[in-house]
Parts: structure tokens; sequence; C-alpha cells
């Protein structure tokens, strides 16, 4: 009887330590993902969010084209003097940039420092989207929305600050 015991409790404690090791190591694979499948994962959300930033930038010349988004509208502030086209190209090429820095097998530390730059860019695009009430008319909040969401997964993959 008492070996039956002994055997049940060590049976109990070898289940006990599977059952919480298994979540700890998915989060750690999750975290820092197989090296060669993060990197073509993370090279093909960039390749995504330019894509996306491309359409994003084409929607808003056209809606400026049209006079529904007044992209000067702020001249007195310098931040937003180059209005939101120049920014979505910038933002776009910064993007172009970690594309090539994936094609060409460049660091992570590299990658990471590009995608931070483009993080930058849109950041600046972020705020005016949120705070210059920008017309909808044109889809234009739901393709940043889009974008947003690429470049955070980018983020999140690099353990940078997100788009709010």
């Amino acid at each position: 009887m008492q070996n039956l015991l002994k055997s049940f409790t060590a049976i109990t404690l070898s289940a006990l330590m599977l059952a919480l090791a298994v979540p700890s190591s998915a989060q750690i694979r999750i975290q820092f993902g197989r090296g060669q499948s993060r990197y073509s994962e993370a090279s093909r959300i960039a390749r995504v969010a330019e894509s996306k930033t491309r359409q994003f930038e084409s929607m808003v010349y056209r809606s400026s084209e049209r006079g529904r988004y007044d992209r000067d509208r702020d001249r007195d502030d310098d931040r937003y003097n180059d209005g939101f086209v120049d920014r979505a190209r910038e933002l776009e090429g910064q993007l172009g940039v970690v594309s090539q820095e994936f094609d060409r097998g460049a660091d992570n530390g590299q990658v990471r420092s590009e995608i931070a730059s483009a993080l930058r860019i849109a950041e600046s695009i972020n705020n005016g989207m949120r705070y210059r009430h920008v017309s909808t008319g044109y889809g234009l909040v739901q393709q940043w929305g889009s974008v947003r969401a690429e470049l955070n997964r980018l983020a999140r993959l690099y353990n940078l600050r997100q788009l709010n």
C-alpha cells in the first residue's frame, strides 16, 4: 500500500511539473522565436507593411488632390509642415530599407534599428491621424489601421514600442 502511495505521488508530481513546464516553454518560443523562421516572418511582415503603406500613401495623395484633406493645414507646427503625403512616402521608403536589410541578410540588430526608424516616422503619421480628424470618406483611417497593425507586429517581434 505504501509503495502504491509513493508511486501515485511521484506520478502526480511529474504531471504537475510537466503541466507547469509546457506554458513556460511556449512563452519562450513565442518571445524569442526560432532564429530563421522569426527572421523570415519579420521579412514577410515588412513587405506587407510596405505594400499597405504604398496604398495608404496613394489614398492620401488622391484625397489631397481632391481637396478633401488639407495636408498643409497646420503650417505653424513644424512637425506637420511636410504633410501626410511626404511622411507616407518617407515611411514607405524606410520600410523599403527594412526589406533591403532582410534581403541582404543583415543581423537582427541592424534590422531592429531600421524598424525603429520606421516606427518613429509612423508615430508622426499616427499622431496626425489621431489629432487632425482626417476625413474618412476615402477610407484613410481604415487603411492606416491596417498599416499600423503590421507595424505593431514588427514592433512586437523586435521588442520595440508599438503605435497606439
